[in-house]
């Protein structure tokens, strides 16, 4: 089936962004692939020396980018990958709330 979990080593390149997690599911997903090289981010930081005065540096920090980098094959086996949601059908639930239409998020077994 189309939305059914697919394991690492069936992504490729071509297939670009999709939604990983990591089995057992205990943190949110990552989406995008592991292509993904994050950036670099600069910031000025205070340090406390020593002597008690506060010394003044910069720190370059990456952020973003694919978090299994330097995963054990171990934990390579556990990452599972899902496809995007259909845009085009979220967006035009969102268009149907927004015109006042029926709520795409309203649980219609759901009595209110």
């Amino acid at each position: 089936m189309k939305g059914d979990p697919r394991p690492f080593h069936e992504w490729h390149e071509d297939i670009g962004d999709v939604i990983w997690w990591l089995w057992p599911i205990e943190q949110p997903p990552y989406v995008g692939s592991p292509l993904d090289m994050g950036y670099i981010v600069e910031a000025d930081i205070g340090l406390a020396a020593s002597n008690g005065h506060r010394e003044r540096g910069k720190m370059r920090i990456n952020v973003g980018g694919w978090p299994w980098r330097d995963v054990s094959d171990d934990d390579e086996a556990r990452l599972f990958w899902t496809p995007l949601p259909d845009i085009a059908s979220i967006d035009e639930a969102i268009r149907d709330h927004i015109r006042g239409g029926p709520d795409p998020f309203k649980d219609p077994t759901h009595e209110s």
